[in-house]
């Protein structure tokens, strides 16, 4: 069983589930908007005659953020000019205002009335503002001519009534506002202020242009609480007398907005984050666990198993081990369990301990020999594990991916350290040895040759400034002697045998793994390489907790293999004390970790539309870039067997996928099928 242990705790919720508070999320979105300005007041009595968009022009600038699914919140600015022109037999009056305004207002989107998802949303508001405005009316012409209106219809320079009015000229308005009506005092109102308060009623509808802008069209009407804007009041004199009730204008605009979209996200929380509404729209519930699949934190639990409102198995006391599978339901609070979810007891802590620093070869229950594993696969070769800190390092070749290493000489070779791969085109050097003289590579080349071990002499290993690795030939050196084995044993974990090589991605996670290609027809695979057996057994037991249960020690000395006690172990079974065990280990992996998935695309660009809607009717489909080729590859299903795979993938054919297969996943990592049944065939 794993060392490792799950904390359980207490879950509860403190919280008063009867109290609802508003949650408001802050996704702003400005608009910009132009539009027209149409006075209702004294003059021009209320625009009668006009149609209500022939009037000034004016500008909106907006900030608004949803308070919820129903409301949103805008703020706003406008700026503009209203104005009027009243002329008739006994009154000629006009008026142009510059007026600023800001204010907020509160809308309504009927979305309790109104389905989501249409192309134009109605909206109806309300709000409040604040408005200054600055009016002025057109009394001269641009000569400085005051405007006589006459009963005819026309405006000259000099009064109908007056003695001099048979010499009076026409003149026309100029449309410039230059008198200042507050200060013109017409009805004694004196410094009235030029500010007021309004009450903003408005409707309109908004039509989404794509994912983050708007466009907007509506129109609102202004209140206001002033009777002033235009300078007439119902206390004004003669015939400027208005009537009863405050100036109102409307606005008739439409607007773009853009959603800023600034709530940022916590890092590695979701991109977006899935509400309520999105997992109704989803009808997919593959686990029928009565949570759609779009909002299933924990896909595929199994039939019959309660869940929780995210559809994650009951876990009552919160150790990580769901209720279904746990054998002790209620373990203790605090408790450290294993993976049945029992809380570890002081005596398990104990046999852990004793396990990890075990050099006694106690729980070392299996020590196998090579077996011989009938594959078919070519494979590719393992990259090479060359780590040399010197740039420039002499060595002797063992070996190459060409010319095999003879089964008789590898124990002789890999007695010594620095047995390493050096990968340069599509050729691997076996080297041996590590050494800063040609002269000590020499030496160690002369000891082989001594012990009728088979080498091609001395090599230099060069490692260049993009990492490449150079291998060049030296020639022979005389007169430097013959080296001596190292005193004492060096331990190696072997990892398997195969009848090939595999590819580098089966033994990825192993660290220095080491390759060893014999005549004999098999290639072994080996990690580390340790002078005491306390760090072999470490790193053998950190093997076996990363599924790697064919894993065994071999000991090497003085050239040759030897066994475990003469390695310096304790074995306390004599049975186990041999080269040639008598009960070898069936496979090289845990089974549980070796699956089969049916790959269904391969491709370097985007997934061409009639393939993703392929992809989208076979559900659960996942992409995985491949690093060797920078091809993003698809894959569906994980099977524990080939022939459920194989199944499975006539289905996907039938599909439409026609050029599916099937490949093998270790660990996550893709593999063939014959390097999965190397794995698991033993």
């Amino acid at each position: 069983m794993p060392a490792f242990g799950i904390n359980a705790q207490d879950s509860s919720d403190d919280g008063d589930g009867d109290n609802e508070t508003l949650n408001i999320e802050f996704k702003p979105r400005v608009g910009l908007g132009i539009g027209m300005f149409t006075f209702y007041g004294d003059v021009a009595s209320n625009h009668q005659g006009y149609h209500p968009t022939v009037s000034k022009l004016g500008y909106d600038i907006s900030i608004s953020n949803p308070l919820n699914d129903y409301f949103d919140i805008k703020f706003y600015g406008m700026m503009g000019t209203i104005g009027a022109n009243e002329r008739t037999l006994t009154r000629n009056l006009n008026f142009q205002s510059d007026i600023t305004t800001g204010g907020f207002v509160i809308n309504y989107n009927f979305g309790h009335i109104l389905k989501k998802g249409h192309f134009v949303n109605p909206y109806l508001g309300v709000g409040f503002e604040s408005i200054e405005f600055l009016s002025k009316t057109d009394l001269y012409d641009a000569n400085g001519n005051y405007y006589h209106y006459w009963s005819d219809g026309s405006i000259r320079d000099i009064a109908e009534n007056s003695p001099m009015a048979a010499s009076a000229n026409f003149i026309y308005r100029d449309y410039t506002y230059e008198t200042d009506l507050r200060e013109l005092n017409l009805d004694n109102l004196g410094k009235y202020p030029e500010r007021t308060f309004s009450v903003p009623i408005q409707i309109g509808a908004k039509m989404d242009l794509g994912k983050r802008v708007k466009f907007r069209i509506g129109t609102s009407l202004h209140l206001t609480m002033s009777d002033l804007i235009d300078n007439v009041t119902e206390e004004s004199e003669g015939n400027r007398a208005g009537t009863r009730g405050n100036d109102k204008f409307l606005f008739t605009s439409f607007a773009l907005t853009y959603d800023l979209k600034l709530n940022r996200k916590k890092k590695g929380e979701d991109e977006y984050q899935w509400g309520p509404e999105d997992c109704i729209k989803d009808t997919i519930d593959e686990d029928n666990d009565g949570i759609a699949d779009l909002c299933d934190r924990c896909q595929k639990t199994p039939e019959g198993v309660d869940v929780d409102e995210f559809g994650c198995p009951i876990d009552s006391d919160s150790d990580m081990v769901p209720d279904y599978v746990d054998q002790e339901v209620f373990s203790p609070d605090s408790s450290i369990v294993d993976v049945e979810g029992i809380a570890l007891t002081d005596e398990d802590f104990l046999e852990r301990y004793l396990r990890y620093t075990d050099t006694t070869g106690k729980y070392d229950s299996e020590y196998l020999e090579d077996e011989d594993v009938e594959t078919t696969t070519t494979g590719q070769q393992v990259a090479g594990n060359l780590d040399q800190e010197n740039s420039r390092v002499y060595r002797v070749l063992v070996g190459t991916s060409e010319k095999e290493i003879l089964a008789n000489d590898i124990a002789g070779i890999i007695s010594f350290q620095n047995y390493k791969m050096v990968v340069q085109g599509d050729t691997t050097y076996f080297v041996l040895g590590e050494f800063d003289t040609p002269e000590g590579a020499q030496r160690l080349a002369n000891l082989l040759d001594s012990r009728g071990i088979s080498n091609d002499g001395i090599v230099e290993t060069v490692v260049k400034d993009n990492g490449n690795v150079d291998v060049n030939p030296i020639d022979p050196i005389a007169d430097v002697g013959i080296g001596e084995y190292p005193e004492g044993s060096l331990f190696r974990i072997q990892v398997g045998a195969f009848t090939s090589r595999l590819s580098n991605r089966v033994f990825a996670d192993i660290p220095d793994i080491a390759e060893v290609v014999g005549d004999d027809g098999m290639v072994r695979y080996y990690s580390g390489e340790f002078t005491t057996p306390e760090d072999a057994a470490k790193h053998k037991i950190d093997l076996l907790s990363r599924g790697y249960e064919g894993t065994f020690i071999v000991v090497f000395k003085d050239g040759k293999r030897v066994k475990l006690s003469q390695g310096g172990f304790s074995v306390l079974n004599p049975e186990f004390d041999t080269l040639n065990p008598d009960r070898p280990n069936p496979y090289t992996v845990s089974n549980s970790l070796i699956k089969f998935r049916v790959q269904v695309g391969a491709y370097a660009l985007d997934v061409p539309t009639d393939v993703l809607d392929l992809f989208l009717q076979l559900g659960n489909v996942i992409p995985r870039k491949d690093a060797n080729d920078n091809l993003v590859k698809y894959f569906i299903g994980s099977f524990d067997n080939y022939e459920l795979a194989s199944e499975f993938k006539k289905k996907v054919i039938l599909e439409g996928i026609t050029d599916a297969f099937v490949v093998g996943d270790f660990k996550g990592r893709t593999i063939s099928v014959q390097e999965a049944f190397s794995l698991i065939l033993k």
